[in-house]
């Protein structure tokens, strides 16, 4: 995979976390989008939420999809990809623009490997 220099040490470790079910996981993408919602709403954050919300559907999307037919480096492929987003500032991940480019660069990779450049987001 090709991930930004920065997040490939972090993301590494997160292909090594045990398999997790994509039901709860996809919850957990839902309620972390949420959260940053309401923060930007009471002018908490300051963030270009199209680049969350876009990074939140597709990991719905990719997430729906993974079944007992999804290949082992798929499905930790995507697992990895939803727990990278879900991390928040306690795991060093600060809420700013830089950390949801990271996202995006993460999502892309993962979809290109996965066969699922519909889910790609333009930047």
């Amino acid at each position: 995979m090709s991930l930004p220099p920065s997040v490939r040490p972090h993301f590494d470790l997160l292909l090594c976390t045990p398999l997790v079910d994509p039901v709860p996981l996809r919850q957990e993408v839902a309620a972390f989008a949420a959260s940053i919602h309401e923060a930007v709403d009471r002018d908490e954050l300051d963030l270009d939420m199209g680049r969350v919300d876009a990074v939140a559907q597709a990991l719905e999307a990719m997430l729906k999809r993974v079944s007992r037919k999804t290949t082992p480096l798929h499905h930790r492929l995507i697992v990895a990809t939803a727990l990278f987003f879900i991390e928040g500032p306690d795991r060093g991940r600060p809420l700013d623009d830089a950390r949801f480019r990271d996202d995006v660069a993460v999502l892309n990779e993962t979809a290109r490997v996965i066969r699922r450049p519909e889910l790609s987001i333009r930047t």
